[in-house]
């Protein structure tokens, strides 16, 4: 997540404060938010922040969005690598390694 998607993620973490009757990011802990998921995508975070009603009862932390964002990026990694992996198997038949 870059720093100018900050107002975004702060946008949604209001409505979420709204929702569960909380109280939404002061500037102080939006620095930490921002710090937290440095190292996510937006669209990760983006997703985790709305599929969190979905399923939860309570305003998220910083590091529950992390370990749903994180989820989400080890889910896409290994999908990508199993997408590589099928298209570079080889044929490794003895009819197909025969000379012709």
């Amino acid at each position: 997540m870059q720093r100018h998607d900050l107002p975004e993620v702060l946008k949604r973490l209001a409505a979420l404060a709204e929702l569960y009757g909380a109280k939404p990011p002061t500037p102080a802990a939006a620095e930490l938010w921002a710090h937290v998921l440095g190292e996510c995508s937006i669209d990760d975070v983006r997703a985790a922040l709305t599929d969190w009603p979905k399923a939860r009862a309570k305003m998220p932390l910083p590091s529950e969005i992390l370990a749903l964002a994180r989820e989400r990026m080890s889910e896409r990694v290994e999908a990508q690598a199993k997408r590589e992996a099928a298209a570079a198997r080889v044929d490794w038949t003895p009819d197909k390694l025969a000379p012709a």
